[in-house]
């Protein structure tokens, strides 16, 4: 079950609060295209980390695996639209204003996963590559948690997202008790989350964040 916090103006998944740190945002808990606002929320929820990622998405099907080599405050990193790291202290982040951002934990493991899913990223199959990713990781199927956070719904676009990406986990071999999913529209609840259709027209339009850390 997705549940609002109302201290942190984010959602967290029950099937992964008790395992890691994680949110997905909405407006009130500011905009990921300003990463200084990422680290002004995480300070307010005295939330400890090392390093904060800044993914360029590229609505693409490239994971990346990232290190604690990594020591920079913000990591920038490369045409990405999936995260997976197995290090404590480091905030894997995207953003997103209809795409669905999902968020996968291995509840045995300290192994925990997000990744971006547009139209494109969901048509390249991307969360059952994020399941793959992790197991090559040495995760198994039955540990694994994933959520799915605040996205476009089918009432404003011609695809599914949601629907089509947990149908995508299940046939990767996940059962629907580890799966969690976001009921909402971002474009019907623009009042509560960014959505690119509801302001196209802006330039530089604002992105909700998710984040998970360990």
């Amino acid at each position: 079950m997705l549940v609002f916090n109302k201290n942190s103006n984010t959602f967290t998944s029950s099937l992964i609060s008790e395992t890691v740190t994680h949110g997905f945002g909405t407006r009130m808990s500011g905009n990921g295209r300003d990463t200084k606002d990422i680290q002004r929320y995480l300070n307010s929820q005295k939330i400890v980390y090392k390093t904060i990622t800044d993914p360029e998405q590229v609505h693409g099907d490239q994971i990346e695996i990232v290190s604690a080599e990594h020591s920079e405050m913000i990591t920038e990193l490369r045409n990405c639209d999936g995260l997976i790291t197995q290090d404590t202290g480091i905030v894997l982040t995207v953003i997103t204003a209809d795409c669905a951002p999902m968020i996968y934990a291995d509840i045995k493991r300290n192994v925990v996963g997000i990744s971006h899913n547009g139209r494109k990223g969901t048509e390249l199959r991307l969360s059952q590559k994020m399941i793959k990713k992790l197991q090559a990781t040495g995760s198994e199927l039955q540990d694994l948690r994933v959520a799915t956070g605040p996205a476009i719904g089918a009432c404003c676009y011609p695809m599914n997202l949601v629907k089509e990406n947990v149908e995508q986990l299940i046939e990767s071999g996940l059962k629907k008790d580890q799966i969690d999913f976001f009921p909402f529209c971002t474009k019907c609840d623009s009042k509560r989350f960014f959505s690119y259709r509801s302001s196209r027209n802006v330039p530089n339009f604002p992105e909700q964040f998710s984040f998970v850390v360990q």
